[in-house]
């Protein structure tokens, strides 16, 4: 496309749209249309311009991107918005039971879809410290599960936990950091880390877990450290 198409697009209107004489609002129907209509006169075998003619196609192409990728656009916010509105009752709720939680977006999906980036807000991180709710908050959490699939940290440091609660935590498979210092389990919990694949930390100062039993499963976190890229600063997960 030549510079005096594009400068001749104007903010509210793309360069493909000027060449083919669209207005919006339009659809792929009506790029299609346009394009018929103007590489009748240009083709250069009808005695047309050539540069026109190239001009033409590349409008068609521009414009037929375009609107893919409105249309695929969207596709993803609405496929997105159920799922957004599922995560942010789960905040107000974890919230309510006096959690602090910790979220996330992805840059990229921000930079492609603006504003609409919000709704791929992702749970990370839930705090729920010296709290009586901690069952509460465990159950609600379990029954949402699907909206929590990049927990990663987890905190009830001093909250009301004991044996098979801790157990129940089996189900979020993404943890890598879990804090259940100066609560009311034993040894009997540490089964939990066999079911955390990514679980790298685990904090349990102040419980009535042995030194041994500490030992043990400490063991295995550092051999999952040394073995594969720390879950939480990979660069991948760096924003």
């Amino acid at each position: 496309m030549s510079v005096n198409s594009r400068n001749n697009a104007n903010p509210h209107r793309p360069a493909f749209a000027v060449v083919l004489g669209l207005l919006p609002p339009y659809t792929m129907e009506d790029v299609k249309r346009a394009y018929r209509e103007k590489v009748k006169d240009a083709h250069p075998d009808r005695g047309g311009d050539r540069n026109n003619f190239e001009r033409i196609q590349t409008a068609f192409e521009e414009g037929s991107a375009y609107l893919k990728f409105r249309s695929d656009r969207r596709e993803w916010i609405a496929a997105r918005m159920e799922e957004y509105v599922a995560v942010g009752d789960l905040i107000d709720r974890l919230r309510e039971l006096g959690a602090e939680v910790d979220s996330t977006m992805l840059d990229w999906v921000r930079h492609s879809f603006g504003d609409f980036a919000d709704l791929t807000v992702s749970i990370i991180g839930v705090r729920l410290e010296d709290s009586q709710n901690a069952s509460a908050m465990i159950d609600v959490m379990i029954d949402q599960q699907e909206s929590l699939p990049g927990l990663k940290r987890l905190s009830l440091a001093g909250s009301q936990v004991e044996n098979m609660l801790a157990l129940q935590l089996r189900v979020f498979k993404s943890l890598a950091q879990l804090d259940l210092s100066r609560t009311q389990i034993n040894e009997r919990a540490l089964t939990v880390a066999q079911f955390l694949p990514d679980l790298v930390e685990l904090n349990l100062d102040g419980t009535s877990v042995g030194w041994w039993a500490k030992r043990k499963v400490e063991r295995l976190l550092q051999k999952r450290r040394q073995s594969r890229p720390d879950p939480i600063f990979h660069p991948v997960n760096v924003r």
